[in-house]
C-alpha cells in the first residue's frame, strides 16, 4: 500500500481529550458497561447523537423464558 491508498483508522487519528472529575469518569464507565461498550465507544456514539441501547434486556431474556415456561406449566398462561 502506498501513501495515497493508506486507510485512515481511529488509532492513527488525533484523540479528543475530555477533562472530567473522577466521579464523572466513573459514571461514564458504568453507563458504558451497562450498554455493553467501552468508554471510548460509548462517548463516540453519544457525541454523534446516536441513541445508546443497553444490553440489560438481552441478559434478562433467559430468565423471562424460564418464567414463561413455568407459567405455561401452571396453566396461568
Amino acid at each position: 500500500m502506498d501513501d495515497k491508498t493508506k486507510r485512515i483508522t481511529r488509532k492513527s487519528s488525533t484523540p479528543i481529550k475530555v477533562y472530567c472529575l473522577p466521579e464523572e469518569k466513573g459514571h461514564i464507565k458504568v453507563q458504558a458497561k451497562r450498554a455493553g461498550m467501552s468508554a471510548a465507544h460509548y462517548l463516540r456514539e453519544a457525541g454523534q447523537g446516536y441513541k445508546i441501547k443497553g444490553v440489560a434486556d438481552c441478559e434478562q431474556v433467559p430468565e423471562l423464558a424460564r418464567i414463561n415456561g413455568e407459567l405455561g406449566r401452571l396453566g396461568a398462561y
